[in-house]
């Protein structure tokens, strides 16, 4: 998956998420709300993993070998620390993930709602809500080829201002707010 998540209050910059396709826009605005649902979702679940420490260590404890002798206590703290420093990075770099993806997603949203109107609502009904081309093509009165030129062109623009040095709130206030 590409995308390219920037701060908001960062001009630029780069991170996991440096490119981003046409065919990645159409998939985060066709399904904006769920994908930021899921990692909403998903960050939780790695908070609540990450607070489970007495989970580690009943299974640290329980946990038996046929020819091994008893364990004692400090080998099994010292697992156990071992053990949870390496779950607590795991949580750390699956969440920064997380949020570099939720990035991407919000900067993605912000390029399409600064498209001018022509562009918005094609895209909108395309994209968002998922109409069928043909009849938002015959609603906007134009013909095929001029259609595709102006969904295409949007399409550009949103990935365009994606990968411009502009941070969030720039794009929403520059010229093709309308």
């Amino acid at each position: 998956m590409t995308g390219a998540g920037r701060k908001s209050s960062q001009k630029g910059g780069g991170n996991i998420y440096n490119t981003i396709s046409v065919t990645y826009v159409k998939k985060a605005l066709g399904d904006y709300k769920g994908r930021l649902a899921d990692i909403h979702e998903r960050i939780q679940e790695l908070y609540r993993l990450g607070n489970d420490s007495e989970g580690m260590i009943a299974s640290l404890t329980f946990r038996k070998e046929p020819e091994e002798k008893q364990r004692d206590l400090s080998s099994l703290l010292l697992r156990h620390r071992a053990m949870m420093a390496e779950q607590e990075q795991e949580i750390r770099m699956e969440m920064w993930r997380l949020a570099e993806e939720e990035e991407t997603l919000r900067r993605i949203w912000v390029c399409y709602r600064a498209l001018n109107e022509l562009h918005f609502k094609i895209i909108r009904r395309l994209y968002v809500e998922k109409e069928l081309y043909a009849s938002v093509e015959r609603e906007c009165g134009m013909s095929h080829g001029k259609f595709e030129k102006e969904r295409s062109a949007a399409m550009k623009r949103i990935v365009e201002l994606y990968h411009s040095d502009l941070d969030n709130l720039e794009i929403l206030a520059g010229p093709d707010l309308k």
